[in-house]
């Protein structure tokens, strides 16, 4: 009998994953419906047929939105991800993430196999790509001005802070960094970005090159003066409310931590499935086939 894989909910990253696996495996795919879908994989009408017998159960990024149901854009069918953990086999491997804290320790508790996704190096990497792509693209199409001689500032320097700077950059944006780890400031100095050291929900400037902070009580960093910015960093660490509406102004929170109901907001979590599905999915799917291959 050939290896099963179930693919569960999600959106087109899951339906260019199916197609891709399809291609040497059993794909069983449920709660994510779509006609670019391949005709190689088997569309199970039940969740209980989905994961009959699969080796492999492979849910969307994020895992889920409302923890409690599994993250589908294309099914009109909400899927319980206690429902998947019930009928799926003891010895089967779910690969997602990210999980929150309930879903981990019931998988602990429960020896139910989690990988996720997210958290791997490779992934993390390639998917900054995409990811900082789809920002630029919002980016372009939020405001009536250039992005050439604007305002940007990203909140983290991480992966994703990184990639996204550095398109901003190309595309000869004013460029400042707001971090809470000084390697990452002193990298992002090092690119020639502005920095600020965020500390009690205030944002710093400071010179990384000379090694200090700036003192004058006026170098506190103000939203207002900012065109874009853009939260990567997955924890509120700085208030984010204006005084006033900004006619030129956007935040986008690709860490879905944050909302603000007076100016321009986008929650942009999940950016690769909606700008880039099919790149995106070759990435989980390398991340997912050296997983398989070594177990």
């Amino acid at each position: 009998m050939s290896m099963k894989i179930s693919v569960i909910g999600g959106d087109m990253r899951q339906i260019y994953l199916s197609n891709i696996m399809s291609e040497e495996k059993e794909v069983y795919i449920y709660g994510n419906e779509h006609e670019k879908l391949s005709s190689n994989v088997n569309v199970a009408s039940t969740l209980e047929e989905a994961l009959k017998d699969s080796h492999y159960i492979i849910c969307p990024i994020p895992f889920s939105k409302d923890k409690k149901h599994i993250y589908a854009t294309n099914s009109k069918q909400k899927i319980n991800y206690m429902d998947v953990f019930r009928l799926m086999k003891k010895d089967a491997y779910i690969f997602s993430g990210p999980y929150s804290k309930e879903v981990l320790k019931y998988a602990s508790n429960n020896n139910i196999k989690l990988f996720d996704v997210v958290s791997d190096d490779e992934f993390a990497i390639h998917n900054s790509i995409p990811t900082a792509e789809g920002v630029i693209s919002m980016m372009i199409n939020s405001l009536p001005g250039t992005l050439s001689g604007s305002k940007c500032l990203v909140l983290g320097y991480g992966r994703c802070g990184m990639a996204i700077t550095d398109l901003a950059i190309k595309h000869r944006m004013n460029v400042c960094v707001a971090s809470v780890k000084d390697e990452e400031l002193m990298e992002a100095s090092i690119n020639k970005c502005d920095t600020a050291r965020i500390q009690g929900k205030k944002m710093k400037v400071i010179d990384y090159f000379n090694q200090k902070a700036i003192d004058n009580k006026n170098n506190y960093l103000d939203l207002h003066t900012f065109n874009y910015v853009i939260n990567t960093i997955p924890v509120k660490l700085i208030d984010i409310n204006l005084s006033k509406k900004l006619e030129d102004y956007i935040f986008i929170d690709i860490a879905n931590v944050y909302n603000d109901t007076m100016n321009k907001f986008i929650n942009a979590r999940g950016i690769p499935g909606k700008y880039s599905p099919k790149s995106a999915a070759r990435i989980i799917y390398d991340v997912i086939d050296k997983v398989i291959g070594r177990s």
